[in-house]
Order: structure tokens, then C-alpha cells, then sequence
């Protein structure tokens, strides 16, 4: 992804198209780690809760075409969410244990 211009703090959908026959070199070379990166970049963005979301999920489409993009757009979301709940639920019980360990040490 290092073909796409940053301008203004954020990724352009412009500089994508400007810049196809590049990315899409790129994607042809490095196929499955290009397309590991994106679903890794995309649990990334998920567990982070960071906008934009959709955008990536564009750039999915346009990188891997629709059906490629889709899916490991559906694969980073599904394991971005679960991540996110489990981390949620794990910081919960350590919650919960320290709170009953505070109540009995100040009786």
C-alpha cells in the first residue's frame, strides 16, 4: 500500500484510482499476503473502533475485485468483533475478581 498518496492526514479515493495500474501490480506480486494484510488491517481498524470502516471496505473492492474484497472484508470484521468481545469480556472478569478483592480487603 505504499503507492497510495496520503494527503491531508487521510488516504484519497482518488490517489486509488490514480494510482491502479501500480496497486494492482502490487496486489498481482504479493496476492495472498496483500489480500492477509488488508484482513489484518481491517481487525485492526475494527478492534480500534477507527471510522471509516466503509472506506476500507471500498478499497477491498477495488483491490481484490468484489467478491474477493467482500469476503475478507466479512473475515476482518467477523474476527475484529470477536476480538473485541473477548478482550471486553476478559477486562469484565479481571474487573469483576478486582472489585470483590476491594470490598473484602476494606471490611
Amino acid at each position: 500500500m505504499a503507492y497510495v498518496a496520503i494527503e491531508n492526514g487521510g488516504i484519497l479515493l482518488e490517489a486509488l484510482v490514480a494510482n491502479r495500474e501500480a496497486i494492482g501490480g502490487f496486489v498481482a506480486e504479493h496476492g495472498l499476503l496483500a489480500l492477509l494484510c488488508f484482513i489484518g488491517l481491517y481487525i485492526v481498524t475494527v478492534v480500534l473502533s477507527v471510522p471509516g470502516v466503509a472506506f476500507l471496505t471500498v478499497c477491498g473492492g477495488f483491490l481484490f475485485g468484489a467478491a474477493a474484497g467482500a469476503s475478507a472484508a466479512v473475515i476482518g470484521a467477523t474476527n475484529g468483533a470477536t476480538l473485541i468481545f473477548l478482550l471486553a469480556r476478559a477486562l469484565r472478569s479481571v474487573g469483576h475478581y478486582s472489585g470483590e478483592r476491594a470490598r473484602a480487603l476494606g471490611s
